[in-house]
């Protein structure tokens, strides 16, 4: 193992911004980002300078703001999740989930070796909305499409 330097990086408020190793020059462990209220923005792993493993992303206070306006307060902004990601060797690799900012899952993909394979995704009241399988980065089979209340909308063929 090479030299390890720390980082840590801040906003203008002092709250930190960065925080995470180098070895060698590289990006190497567990990095961390916060947004400027000091609430935990993004967890993220790095091998080498390459993304790899887990990396979770949470909404910002603007972003629950701006979406859910004066509902919005306190009790909402406790750790939503906004994406989890799976990274092997820099190329994004696994399970990636998506959710809306209510916590409901709004999609699911799954990837290997950077290569998208299939999608499913929800409507805001948890009704699925569509599944679609990949090969060679473009849709094939069938793919179903349902409304908010469970109804078919479409049937595509993408053979």
């Amino acid at each position: 193992m090479g030299e390890k330097e720390k980082h840590i990086e801040y906003y203008p408020n002092g709250v930190k911004k960065e925080e995470g190793y180098y070895i060698d020059g590289n990006k190497d462990g567990k990095w961390t980002e916060w947004w400027d209220d000091g609430k935990t923005k993004l967890e993220k792993t790095y091998k080498n300078g390459k993304r790899d493993g887990k990396w979770t992303r949470w909404y910002g206070k603007w972003t629950l703001l701006y979406l859910w306006g004066p509902r919005w307060d306190e009790e909402h902004f406790i750790k939503k999740k906004e994406w989890e990601k799976t990274y092997k060797d820099g190329k994004i690799d696994g399970l990636c989930t998506y959710w809306y900012v209510s916590g409901k899952k709004d999609r699911e993909e799954i990837w290997k070796d950077g290569n998208f394979r299939k999608s499913t995704q929800w409507h805001q009241n948890g009704q699925e909305k569509v599944e679609v399988t990949f090969k060679d980065g473009k849709p094939y089979g069938t793919s179903t499409y349902y409304n908010t209340d469970g109804s078919v909308k479409e049937v595509k063929d993408w053979d």
